[in-house]
């Protein structure tokens, strides 16, 4: 199961860290990413070494959690996760292994905290939409389910994107009167989320999570990345049902 390697990962992690901090290290240096070691390397080095490679292996495999949220319990543990492990890169860059270490306890947890997911087939509701948008909503959402049945997860992913952005370009018109396309025809998701919070509009911490995690998957799916990035059948559904979850809650 992922969640087993990954925490593998985070107390290989730790216990570098605990290493390391007899070491004192310079905070200024940066750890070594390489994978094989040489004979050479300092101790210090090594550790260093293994903190880097385990930081990065944690970025890239996080996201292969992101079937479990098909489970309700799992979301929040889920969301707090991956805002866990931003932060723990943020630390990592800072060479701060002090909040490194505390939020690693907190990563554990969170870990600890999710339950594996049955096989599960697709199955969705269309929430309420207003006139205007439900026929492209409805347009996509079939074109989103024939690309899932075709085990085309990444099309998924992006079409996922596609429905937020016309959900959340009319939740702008409706508060503003303004079209957002017309005058920033190239705005995403993370901007239109923040124009709208410019002009009041509240919304709940979860949702602008579960935004900003479809978005980032998004990213990963469209752009090319070092990494190539497949989204899985359970990954595909998780960012299905938040989609559909994050536009119910906007109408």
């Amino acid at each position: 199961m992922a969640w087993a390697i990954l925490k593998n990962s985070v107390k290989e992690l730790e216990e570098a860290l605990i290493n390391l901090a007899c070491y004192k290290p310079d905070s200024n240096k940066k750890p070594d990413n390489r994978i094989g070691f040489s004979l050479k390397m300092s101790k210090a080095d090594s550790y260093k070494s293994a903190i880097a490679r385990n930081m990065n292996f944690l970025k890239r495999k996080v996201w292969d959690l992101v079937g479990l949220s098909s489970v309700e319990p799992n979301r929040r543990h889920l969301l707090s996760l991956l805002v866990l492990v931003d932060e723990l890169d943020r630390a990592y860059n800072s060479s701060d292994f002090k909040k490194m270490g505390v939020l690693l306890d907190n990563v554990d947890n969170a870990l600890d905290s999710l339950k594996d997911v049955p096989q599960q087939s697709l199955s969705f509701s269309v929430p309420n939409l207003h006139p205007e948008i439900k026929g492209d909503v409805e347009a996509d959402l079939e074109e989103l389910r024939k690309c899932y049945e075709s085990n085309c997860y990444r099309s998924v992913v992006i079409i996922c994107g596609r429905i937020l952005e016309t959900a959340l370009h009319r939740k702008y018109y409706e508060i503003t009167g303004n079209d957002a396309l017309e005058k920033s025809p190239g705005v995403g998701l993370g901007k239109l989320v923040a124009k709208l919070s410019e002009k009041d509009v509240k919304f709940d911490p979860g949702l602008t999570q579960q935004i900003h995690l479809i978005n980032q998957v998004r990213v990963f799916s469209v752009h090319k990345k070092q990494d190539p990035f497949y989204p899985t059948q359970m990954q595909a559904h998780a960012i299905i049902l938040f989609t559909l979850d994050s536009i119910k809650k906007m109408s």
